[in-house]
């Protein structure tokens, strides 16, 4: 008997607009989750008389602000599973993987502090405004908190949509426009109010689109993200 020709399975071209329709969902329900996060403290500081104006600006990170965000981040991830967008593998790193993470990592984090460096020397109170708002809503939070929120949901998040649905599905076809678009996405995203702030996520911005560029792992764009929140974290906190 002749041996039947072997049937190689291919993974499924994404669909561009499917991903497109489950970016704006995503968004709609984290919105809705912070909006939602908000009416406790509100409540409680209007029933101790609280100004409205004084309990928005002292929000602190909560226990159930995380609880939202993971809760839109994992209906994201339930819709992506169904429509057969594979973002995780799940394998193994390559040597050639781990030599391009370690390299565009380096490279990355080294160029962005001695960016950081250089701004706070030339002005001695630059912040960002990301930055101010982060400090600001942490002065009285759980360290805890603090670290999920930072160092654990946001890596995963923003890289599930700025490296995932952005440059692996939207922009499948065009990897090099799904490069430039997610880069200047996620630096705008953390909200740069002058040329130096959009400098300092601009960099951080392009070496998370470049670590997932060579390796096509977007766990290498979020081990990546997790350490430099996790430096970022240990200076904050």
């Amino acid at each position: 008997m002749e041996n039947e020709p072997i049937k190689l399975q291919t993974e499924p071209r994404p669909k561009a607009w499917l991903g497109i329709i489950w970016l704006v969902l995503y968004f709609i329900l984290d919105i809705i989750g912070e909006i939602l996060a908000t009416i406790p403290p509100i409540i409680e500081g209007l029933n101790t008389g609280k100004s409205f104006d004084s309990i928005i600006g002292g929000l602190q990170i909560t226990w159930y602000m995380n609880l939202t965000q993971a809760f839109a981040l994992i209906i994201l991830l339930i819709l992506m599973k169904v429509s057969h967008m594979k973002l995780f593998s799940f394998r193994a790193f390559s040597r050639k993987t781990w030599l391009n993470f370690v390299v565009i990592s380096l490279v990355t984090l080294v160029i962005s502090n001695l960016l950081e460096i250089l701004i706070t020397y030339l002005d001695p109170n630059f912040n960002t405004a990301n930055q101010a708002g982060i400090e600001d809503m942490i002065s009285s939070a759980s360290p805890l908190v603090v670290f999920i929120a930072i160092v654990i949901l946001a890596p995963i998040t923003e890289e599930v949509v700025f490296r995932g649905l952005i440059m692996k599905i939207i922009f499948w076809k065009y990897p090099k426009i799904g490069f430039a678009v997610s880069t200047l996405l996620f630096t705008l995203a953390h909200l740069p109010t002058d040329i130096p702030s959009f400098l300092v996520y601009f960099v951080m911005a392009f070496g998370l689109c470049l670590v997932y560029y060579k390796t096509k792992r977007i766990e290498a764009s979020i081990l990546l993200h997790f350490i430099n929140n996790l430096i970022g974290y240990f200076f904050i906190v």
